[in-house]
């Protein structure tokens, strides 16, 4: 049987070896010939990977003698904790291969240094016509490039360097790089009494091992534009620097786009990638059937669907450039180019391939993909037993070659719904069954009501006038709606766009499967994006458009707002933006940081707007909470304070015309939830407060926490720039001046918060203000921003930010955990709201939301442990962690976590 999961780290060290004897022999020798290496490997939480920065400063200090032996010894102590994070099921298959794959860019880039070194005491450093160092850079291709490494991988790399226009003393600069690509080379993979870092594959460079071993950058151009082969586009779409000089990696990329990703959409790569398949099958000369990488439906399959598809569409798509296969294929769908169902299956098949061959790789000590028939090899991998593990195997391969048998034809949409079509325009009333498999809808009985209502209009897709017209449009609908995230949302949302105005895009919709499968993609998503499509078909535009919202262009469109129309005026565009940047974040083109900010910039063009029409006097808004440190979410309310010099009536009527135009929903959409509590006196105070009478309350009344408050609070609306500098001025003293907020004040709030809106339980957390989230860090990060922080007006007011400036204050390995935890209770909350925006915005566990969660925030199932267990596991470890850190600051809040209590 398998050994158990480790537990405590302080207990794994004792397992490990017992762990390796059952799964990873191969490994044994290395601990028993270094014992220390156990605790080395344990040193770091498994839980996380070793950030290349690390990798970096650790060989930085290493002396140019000993770096042979030290690249050799931090490669084994990587392959050992790899071995612990697998067998005691810490991490997924995407943090074993970062981690790996961190540490051979740390390795060539410090193997770079050294080889540059010794060339140069050789020949004299290769300088250009100005006396410059002629930059050289190591690309990473295939794996490496991707960052996805597994534990007896090759690296594929190709060097590069900047001119051949210079001079290395009396040598040319190609012989003084050829000379040190050949010393980077061997310090990696020549094979000494404590083995090799990596074996080097260098044959992907230009005209392969008959190729000069390093080449300047006007001859890669020249060479791909002359001579460049259709695999070779392949092989460049996941190259990346990894080491040397980023700007040259970055140059030399941009030089090859033309090449890689031609403007016009071109199929017939599809058959040159099966026919590489087809070859590296035939090379081998053997039985592939229990090969993981060549066999059917194998990792090489899901590799080529996803980067065919990247490759045909790359060049109109740019969003599509990535090198890993997961986030490809995750922009693919967010593009619409494939389904939300073809995606969940590859990805599905990706983890447990990449899975197998890790544990292979392992387990016997080299590169090989062929699993053996041997049940304890399955018992390690989480399955009862060889034939369960064998079954889900053959089950996630025919998924894929399924996919990659489809790419006969990538431009095409696949239907499967014609016979369900088929029988509804005969007015048959298809059966509960047949609804079920045919949508994958889980009430059938609603299904066929909206199914209904497609018949009853005559221009809806199922009519008489929507059949004659468009007599293929409702099986395409149909199948799409099967391939989504959730049917029976998207039949739902599907059903009230054609209602309201949609069916007059049917054409369109016909002609367009990427539009078509983006729409239906996006109903099936988020009920926020379908609120934002429904209604509004004119937005159809939007989802082929490839724009990237900017902060500039959204505060431009924000300008010619009049008072007659502002309300209509706002609320359109907050609409638009709002959708604009969901999609944009769904397509890859900004993280949630990046999609927070312009959240934040849309709301702030929104405030400036309003003000612009209401404002009588000096007038300033303040912002507090998430809108004052840049961190709005997707529906966030808007914390505010309003400032004003002279009339105070005058004052607060535009404040309550403010509010007003902020808050009042129109048919274009619904407006901002606006919290003005954090006033002086709260609820009991006035609306607006003069400069003199908020100086004077927060100088003789407010509370320490009130003060907390404003530690992220900044100005982003006045009536003139002078008032909101004085505005700004203001706050931050307040903020700064005084004595600390009281830590027994701070816990009872923390504890009051908990109880009354956290409400958890036993089986639902909330990651705002429950147990050890998001409410502790901010707490922790303002608290300290006020004891040590810098205390001008341009200080940080963004957590994370505020996290690395106080980093040394808090400790680097606290800081650390605390902005890891930040990332995953934040990407929580998102996904959370992003799935249900009027829902519980707590994550219940147990029921199926909880998988879609875990998705969204990127974790998945390990060892046949479903995604939403993994990442309620991670949720009590990083709670209780947090908690931890914020009691050792402010004493202990008294309440436990919702899972150790009985309700």
């Amino acid at each position: 049987m398998a050994a158990a999961p480790f537990g405590d780290i302080a207990d794994m060290s004792e397992d490990l070896l017992e762990a390796l004897r059952s799964h990873a022999p191969a490994l044994v020798p290395l601990l028993q010939a270094r014992p220390q290496l156990a605790d080395e490997a344990l040193a770091q939480p498994l839980e996380t990977s070793v950030p290349r920065r690390h990798f970096d400063a650790e060989l930085a200090a290493v002396k140019p003698d000993a770096l042979g032996a030290a690249l050799r010894h931090i490669k084994q102590r990587t392959l050992l904790r790899l071995a612990a994070r697998e067998f005691g099921r810490h991490a997924d298959v995407q943090q074993t291969s970062r981690e790996l794959s961190e540490f051979a860019g740390a390795a060539l880039q410090r193997a770079a240094v050294e080889a540059r070194a010794q060339s140069a005491a050789r020949f004299g450093d290769a300088l250009d016509h100005e006396g410059r160092p002629i930059p050289f850079v190591v690309m990473g291709m295939g794996k490496l490039g991707g960052g996805e490494l597994n534990p007896g991988s090759d690296i594929d790399v190709c060097y590069f360097y900047g001119t051949d226009e210079g001079q290395a003393g009396d040598e040319t600069p190609h012989r003084f790089f050829t000379d040190m690509a050949r010393r980077l080379t061997r310090l990696i993979a020549d094979v000494t009494g404590d083995g090799f870092v990596f074996r080097v594959d260098l044959r992907l460079r230009p005209e392969g091992s008959q190729g000069a071993l390093a080449g300047s950058l006007l001859s890669a151009e020249r060479y791909y534009e002359a001579f460049g082969r259709p695999w070779e586009r392949a092989v460049w779409l996941r190259a990346r620097p990894v080491a040397g000089d980023r700007a040259l990696g970055g140059a030399l990329l941009r030089t090859l786009d033309p090449f890689v990703f031609p403007r016009r959409a071109d199929p017939g790569i599809a058959t040159t990638m099966r026919q590489m398949v087809q070859q590296s099958r035939a090379e081998l000369a053997r039985d592939v059937s229990r090969d993981v990488k060549l066999g059917v439906g194998g990792i090489r399959e899901a590799e080529f669907f996803v980067q065919t598809l990247q490759l045909v569409w790359g060049g109109l798509y740019p969003e599509l450039r990535v090198a890993g296969t997961l986030e490809a294929a995750r922009r693919l769908e967010a593009s619409g180019l494939i389904q939300h169902r073809e995606r969940a299956q590859l990805e599905q098949a990706w983890v447990l391939l990449r899975r197998v061959e890790h544990r292979l790789q392992l387990s016997r000590g080299f590169q090989t993909h062929e699993y053996p028939e041997d049940p304890l090899f399955a018992h390690s991998l989480g399955f009862e037993s060889l034939d369960a593990f064998e079954r889900s195997l053959r089950d996630h391969q025919a998924d894929v070659s399924t996919l990659f048998a489809s790419l006969r034809d990538a431009t095409e949409a696949r239907t499967h719904s014609a016979t369900l079509v088929e029988k509804l325009a005969r007015g048959e009333a298809p059966s509960a069954e047949t609804l079920k498999n045919t949508l994958g809808v889980r009430d059938a009985d609603e299904a066929a009501s909206h199914l209904a209502r497609w018949r009853r209009h005559p221009d809806l897709p199922l009519g008489g006038r929507g059949l004659r017209l468009l007599p293929s449009l409702a099986e395409c609908l149909m199948d799409e709606v099967k391939g989504s995230a959730d049917p029976d949302l998207a039949l739902r949302s599907l059903t009230a766009f054609l209602q309201r105005g949609g069916a007059a895009y049917g054409r369109m919709l016909t002609r367009q499967p990427r539009l078509r499968r983006r729409l239906i993609g996006l109903l099936g998503a988020s009920p926020s994006l379908g609120q934002a499509l429904v209604g509004f078909p004119d937005s159809l535009g939007m989802l082929l458009a490839a724009e990237r919202p900017d902060r500039h262009a959204i505060l431009a469109d924000h300008q010619g707002a009049n008072e007659e129309a502002l309300v209509p005026f706002l609320r359109e565009r907050r609409r638009r933006w709002t959708l604009a940047l969901a999609l944009a974040h769904a397509g890859g083109q900004y993280d949630l940081d990046g999609a927070s900010r312009l959240l934040t910039s849309l709301a702030e063009a929104q405030l400036q707007a309003a003000l612009r029409v209401h404002a009588r006097g000096p007038f300033a808004v303040v912002a507090l909470g998430k809108l004052g440190s840049e961190e709005l979410g997707f529906g966030g309310d808007l914390d505010l304070v309003f400032l004003y010099e002279g009339d105070q009536e005058l004052a607060a009527k535009t404040a309550v015309r403010l509010t007003r135009a902020l808050t009042r929903p129109d048919r274009e959409g619904p407006g901002y939830t606006v919290d003005t509590r954090l006033r002086p006196s709260g609820q009991q105070g006035t609306l607006v407060s003069s400069l003199a009478g908020f100086e004077r309350y927060h100088a003789q009344r407010a509370e320490g926490w009130e003060r907390l408050a404003l530690v992220r609070s900044r100005v982003v609306a006045a009536t003139d720039t002078a008032f909101g500098q004085r505005c700004e001025a203001l706050t931050t003293e307040c903020a700064f001046s005084g004595s600390l907020p009281s830590a027994e004040r701070l816990r009872t709030l923390r504890r009051r918060m908990e109880e009354e809106i956290g409400e958890e339980r036993r089986d639902r957390y909330h990651p705002k203000v429950g147990f050890g989230t998001l409410v502790d860090i901010e707490f922790l990060a303002q608290y300290t921003q006020m004891k040590e922080g810098p205390k001008d007006a341009e200080r940080p007011r963004h957590t994370d930010e505020v996290l690395v400036r106080l980093g040394s204050l808090l400790g680097g390995d606290d800081t650390a955990h605390l902005r890891r935890s930040r990332r995953f209770f934040r990407d929580a909350a998102h996904a959370r709201r992003f799935l249900d925006p009027k829902g519980d915005p707590r994550v219940r566990f147990g029921g199926p939301g909880a998988d879609a969660i875990a998705r969204l925030v990127g974790l998945q199932a390990r060892d046949e442990v479903r995604a939403a267990s993994v990442m309620e596991r991670a949720w009590k470890d990083h709670a209780q962690r947090v908690r931890a850190l914020f009691e050792a600051t402010f004493g202990a809040v008294g309440t436990r976590p919702p899972w150790s209590t009985g309700s």
